[in-house]
């Protein structure tokens, strides 16, 4: 699994409009706040990757 190419992260589907504003709120607040939500989204994502890639290489060689 890959994350998508973007700079921020998109919401789910929102069921009504309001919603959807309410989470760009909350994009906006976090950005002017300095928070790098997509950046440490990325870095999680990528440490992830790394421990599964390490959980399968243990597991691999302990099980000949």
């Amino acid at each position: 699994m890959t994350l998508p190419d973007q700079t921020q992260p998109q919401p789910m589907s929102a069921p009504d409009p309001i919603l959807a504003e309410l989470w760009e709120v909350k994009r906006q607040l976090n950005e002017a706040a300095g928070y790098r939500v997509a950046e440490r989204a990325r870095m999680a994502h990528e440490a992830a990757l790394q421990i599964e890639a390490r959980w399968h290489d243990e597991s691999n060689t302990s099980n000949p």
